[in-house]
């Protein structure tokens, strides 16, 4: 078990909902939760499983918020499902089998990555998200009606 100091729990409540905000607006709030965890001393394989149930339990919520309201259907949720389930477990297996040591050098030089919206590989992915039926970078559709949370 991790020992963590009261203060470094109170920067992690306050990192996490800092990046609930954050992947509300946008998305993105690993890029938050992500060092926060690293730098209080999480080993980076817990740090990425912690994200991950922490965006997953975030975008479900938020799903079901949208389905509810009616600004999202079940039906268009099908092919997206597949490639995220998909790329999860992909990744989820991957990330076992690297040595930790890889990882602390791996995860920071992704966060930057990512963290630079992806300039350094964006030409390599944005045909591959194409492919899977999704636009990238294309305008935002008008609401039909206002979202009332």
């Amino acid at each position: 078990m991790i020992d963590i100091s009261t203060n470094a729990i109170t920067l992690l409540t306050i990192a996490a909902a800092v990046a609930a905000f954050v992947d509300t607006l946008a998305g993105g709030g690993g890029l938050i939760t992500v060092p926060a965890l690293l730098l209080a001393g999480l080993p980076p394989l817990n740090a990425l499983a912690t994200n991950k149930v922490q965006g997953s339990i975030g975008t479900l919520t938020a799903s079901l918020l949208l389905m509810r309201k009616g600004f999202l259907k079940p039906a268009q949720l099908k092919a997206p499902q597949f490639y995220c389930a998909l790329a999860a477990g992909l990744g989820t297996v991957l990330v076992q089998f690297l040595p930790a040591v890889w990882l602390s050098r791996i995860v920071p030089l992704v966060l930057l990555m990512m963290a630079s919206q992806g300039r350094a590989l964006g030409p390599f992915f944005l045909g591959r998200v194409w492919l899977f039926g999704v636009r990238p970078y294309s305008r935002p559709q008008r609401m039909q009606k206002p979202l009332i949370l």
